[in-house]
């Protein structure tokens, strides 16, 4: 769409965050969509402290699940660079042309929130496997066989996980992306995937962690036993990862970096 309507473009062959954020800067980027861990990096890396955001109109993230920490920085860093909007969160998928959903850039999105369906789409809940209408509870979105989410009285989506990402252990359903959201909270966690592991009716759950580079060189056991007690206050018992595993990073997927406002 940025190409057709002749918006200029700020595009590099690989990521770099002094590089984006030296373009946002010189020239006064107004949309940025990326994937969360690009978003991550550039926040982290610092060099957006300080730098005139007035002229950003829309700046969020999608193609993965977007932490609320992240959003609560990024919402940070807009006010304080002057800019009015809030970060984005969008969800969609191939099928539908990517974008099914964005929340709303003028106000500050809830916890777990995906905004509201775009133009000329809709969107309902329906029970799993079923053609059914459940309003105001958990079930499958049916824009999208396989997610499942949530849809408030004012018309808010909110994203629960996959489907297919649902584990029952000693008969209690589970539920990933939560358990990871929860224990990106923890300042010595960067990022975090959880699977089940074992034979049906036996599955035990396993974390891999990616370590904030502040605690790198911690002592693994005494970090793991950190985590299991984190676990265990913040957590039902079933939700508590029996098995930790620290990886260097998680694979992640590319991105578009768009503008409107360069002349260069």
């Amino acid at each position: 769409v940025s190409m057709c309507v002749g918006m200029p473009q700020s595009l590099w062959p690989q990521f770099d965050a002094k590089m984006c954020s030296d373009a946002i800067r010189k020239y006064h980027i107004n949309y940025v969509f990326g994937v969360p861990d690009f978003f991550e990096k550039v926040y982290k890396a610092g060099y957006l402290k300080g730098v005139d955001m007035s002229t950003m109109k829309l700046i969020g993230s999608g193609g993965d699940v977007v932490p609320y920490s992240l959003t609560e920085k990024m919402d940070r860093l807009l006010h304080e660079n002057g800019s009015k909007f809030h970060f984005v969160s969008g969800y969609g998928l191939t099928e539908c042309v990517t974008v099914c959903s964005f929340t709303d850039p003028r106000r500050e999105a809830p916890q777990g929130c995906i905004g509201v369906p775009t133009y000329n789409i809709e969107v309902m809940t329906v029970k799993p496997g079923t053609t059914e209408e459940v309003k105001g509870e958990d079930g499958e979105l049916c824009v999208h066989t396989g997610d499942s989410g949530v849809i408030d009285e004012k018309g808010d989506i909110y994203y629960r996980q996959r489907l297919k990402r649902v584990y029952k252990i000693s008969g209690y359903l589970v539920y990933p992306s939560f358990i990871e959201e929860s224990y990106r909270a923890m300042a010595e966690i960067y990022d975090c995937c959880v699977i089940g592991t074992g034979e049906e009716g036996k599955t035990q759950l396993k974390m891999f962690v990616v370590r904030n580079k502040n605690y790198a060189h911690d002592d693994e056991a005494t970090l793991t036993e950190k985590i299991h007690e984190f676990g265990v206050q913040n957590l039902s018992k079933w939700s508590v990862p029996r098995e930790i595993e620290y990886i260097d990073a998680l694979p992640r997927t590319c991105l578009l970096y768009t503008s409107d406002a360069a002349d260069e």
